[in-house]
C-alpha cells in the first residue's frame, strides 16, 4: 500500500490534493498536523508555508469535506503525523478521534533531541512515561502510536526507539522506520533494526539520500545527507530493504517523503507513484 506524507506535497489545499494524489496513483495519504497556517500568497514551502499541513482544529473543521474527498476519490488514511510532542495529550486525543473517524491506524508524536541541560537519562524518563500514557490511550482505541526514526532527536535508531517504548503493548504504541533517515544517524544493521522493532514496526517512510563530504563537520560528523529525488541514484537500497520487510512479514504502508522538486508538483507525484510501485512489484 503506498501513501505520500502532505509534508513533501506543499502546493495545495488539503481537499484540492486529493484528487491528484488519486489521479497519480497513490492509494492514500499521511496527513501532517501541527499548529500551522499557511499563506496561499507566499510561495509554498514543505516546512513554513505548507497548504496541506494543517492544524488540529482544521482537521476538525473540515472532518466531513474530508471523509467524503477520501471516499471519492478512493483514498485511505494511512496515517495521522503529529508535530505536537507525546506529553500533548489532548492534542493527541483529538487526533486519536479524527484517526479512528478516518480510518487510520498510526499517529506519530513528535520526538525531541536531545538537551544537554536537561541530560539524556532525565530525557528519557520522560518519554517513557509520555509514551505509556499514549499507548494506554491509543490501545483503548485502535491506534497506534508511533515514533518515528529519525536524525536529530533522541529516537534515531531502532535501539534508542525501544529504549522508549519497552514493555509497552504493541496495540498501542509503534515505531516508523525511516532508513534514509537512519543511514546518516543511528545506523544499525538494518536486518538487526528490522528484529529489533519486530512486531512495533508499524510504518514506513520513503525517500532518497545521496552523501558528500562537508567542509566543515557538523555534530562530529564530516558527512552531509541531503535528500534527493526517489528516481535518482542514491545511498539507500530500497529494493534491498523492501525485500527485508517482505522477508520480515510487514504488510503495511510505504509513505512517500520526497522534499525535492517543488517546482514540479503533477510530474514529481506521478512519478514517485510510479517509482514505489515498480519497487513494491
Amino acid at each position: 500500500m503506498i501513501s505520500i506524507f502532505t509534508a513533501c506535497t506543499p502546493w495545495y489545499p488539503l481537499l484540492d490534493l486529493l484528487p491528484r494524489l488519486a489521479a497519480a496513483g497513490y492509494e492514500g495519504i499521511e496527513l501532517g498536523v501541527k499548529p500551522h497556517v499557511a499563506d496561499p500568497a507566499k510561495p509554498a514551502n514543505c516546512w513554513s508555508n505548507n497548504l496541506a499541513v494543517i492544524s488540529v482544529d482544521a482537521v476538525e473543521a473540515m472532518l466531513p469535506e474530508l471523509e467524503a474527498g477520501l471516499q471519492r476519490h478512493g483514498l485511505k488514511l494511512a496515517a495521522i503525523a503529529s508535530y505536537h510532542q507525546a506529553q500533548e495529550l489532548t492534542a493527541h486525543r483529538r487526533l486519536v478521534a479524527i484517526a479512528r473517524r478516518l480510518g487510520a491506524g498510526v499517529i506519530r508524536a513528535t520526538i525531541p533531541g536531545h538537551d544537554p541541560q536537561l541530560g539524556y537519562a532525565a530525557q528519557l524518563t520522560a518519554q517513557r512515561t509520555a509514551w505509556r500514557e499514549l499507548a494506554i490511550i491509543g490501545a483503548g482505541e485502535g491506534v497506534r502510536f508511533s515514533i518515528e526514526l529519525h536524525d536529530h532527536t533522541l529516537s534515531p535508531s531502532a535501539s534508542s526507539a525501544m529504549r522508549i517504548l519497552e514493555g509497552l503493548p504493541t496495540a498501542g504504541c509503534g515505531v516508523i522506520l525511516d532508513a534514509a533517515n537512519t543511514i546518516g544517524e543511528g545506523n544499525e544493521s538494518l536486518p538487526m533494526a528490522i528484529d529489533i522493532l519486530g512486531r512495533h514496526l508499524a510504518h514506513v517512510h520513503v525517500k532518497q539520500r545521496c552523501f558528500r563530504r562537508r567542509e566543515q563537520p557538523v555534530n562530529g560528523s564530516m558527512l552531509d545527507m541531503p535528500i534527493t529525488p526517489l528516481v535518482e541514484p542514491g545511498d539507500v537500497a530500497w529494493p534491498q530493504i523492501a525485500t527485508m520487510l517482505r522477508q520480515a512479514g510487514y504488510a503495511g504502508w510505504y509513505s512517500v517523503e520526497n522534499f525535492t522538486q517543488l517546482d514540479r508538483p503533477e510530474e514529481r507525484l506521478r512519478q514517485d507513484a510510479a517509482w514505489i510501485k515498480a519497487l513494491l512489484g
